[in-house]
């Protein structure tokens, strides 16, 4: 979470991406809906797929090779997140994706990537809608 919170301002990153400020105009159920889907479940399906399947199976194409596979796994974790549009958002999502492997590697499973992306997504949601809400108002 420090990333996400921390590195834009060490980046200069001053103003939220498109995609963002798209999520926040919805309203009523549709609001609820992204917000379930983007705190519970896109973590859980991220993390399977990348920190779990895709991880691990660098891991054995590479032999083993922790940090090659963290490397490429992160890239690709970077580069599918389509919607954001500048490259420091890029690097940052690199730099996620690398903590959540640490957390995959520390815990021997997927349970604390998955919490600690929830998290994650919870917190940036909750900032994102109440900045919204307390500037419209």
């Amino acid at each position: 979470m420090i990333i996400q919170l921390f590195v834009p301002y060490l980046l200069a990153v001053r103003k939220t991406e498109e995609w963002m400020i798209s999520q926040m105009s919805f309203s009523g159920a549709i609001l609820w809906i992204n917000i379930f889907s983007s705190v519970l479940l896109v973590p859980v399906y991220e993390e399977i797929v990348f920190r779990g399947c895709l991880f691990n199976s660098f891991k054995f194409w590479f032999n083993d090779n922790i940090y090659i596979s963290a490397i490429v796994t992160s890239v690709i974790f970077s580069a599918l997140h389509l919607q954001y549009t500048d490259f420091r958002t890029f690097l940052m999502l690199f730099l996620i994706s690398l903590v959540l492997i640490s957390a995959k590697i520390k815990s021997n499973g997927l349970l604390m990537p998955i919490l600690l992306h929830m998290a994650m997504n919870a917190v940036i949601t909750g900032i994102q809608y109440t900045l919204q809400y307390h500037i419209t108002v």
